[in-house]
């Protein structure tokens, strides 16, 4: 096979729904690595943690976004990938709302009303389940949309993107400047999520004035 014909295949073996998972998922990513990045700063230094238990949910954050992975996947094979992915997305930018809002005036009478540690734990399973829904569409939109004869090709091109934006992820959070607190990070995260909703928004407009 000549390298015209395999670029053929290429530019023909990927069905509109994969760019619009894989973009998608460039865009989590961002949003995942920017939080993640200032998460333990944001909770020592603005919300008065001490270090350990700072790292501790942290941890606890990173540990639950592989844990909650098998409940997302249930829940995408029963709400359908679409579907899925809307409500992911939707998940993702309200709870990075919440988690840099958490020492706003505006939640004062929630912190009071519950350990702060308990609140924190609460908002931060919210994005974990976010992410744990993107995880298994995004795979198998990849699998479902791409011919097998450039099945491989379309894996390599969705591990190419979660890398991209997890090593952009903190440098987009570097952004914020050291003068602004670092839960500023989170606004930026969810300004991500929520350009992810509008390209999929487009996308999906776009293909059904295709179809």
């Amino acid at each position: 096979m000549s390298v015209s014909e395999r670029l053929h295949e290429i530019r023909t073996g990927f069905e509109r729904p994969f760019w619009v998972a894989n973009i998608s998922e460039l865009f989590e990513r961002l949003s995942y690595y920017a939080a993640f990045a200032s998460l333990a700063r944001y909770l020592h230094e603005t919300l008065n943690f001490r270090v350990e238990q700072a790292s501790s949910l942290t941890g606890l954050f990173g540990g639950l976004v592989w844990f909650l992975a098998a409940f997302g996947g249930t829940l995408a094979d029963r709400l359908g990938f679409r579907r899925s992915l809307s409500l992911a997305y939707l998940i993702l930018s309200c709870s990075y709302f919440l988690l840099g809002s958490l020492g706003a005036p505006w939640l004062a009478p929630v912190r009071s009303a519950m350990p702060l540690i308990v609140l924190v734990t609460f908002v931060l399973m919210l994005p974990a389940l976010g992410i744990a829904l993107v995880k298994p569409c995004v795979v198998g939109t990849t699998a479902r949309a791409s011919k097998e004869n450039v099945r491989s090709i379309g894996y390599s091109i969705y591990y190419t993107l979660v890398n991209i934006g997890g090593a952009a992820g903190p440098y987009v959070a570097s952004w914020v400047p050291p003068a602004f607190e670092c839960g500023k990070c989170f606004p930026r995260s969810r300004a991500v999520c929520v350009c992810d909703v509008l390209h999929r928004v487009a996308a999906l407009q776009r293909a059904a004035s295709l179809g």
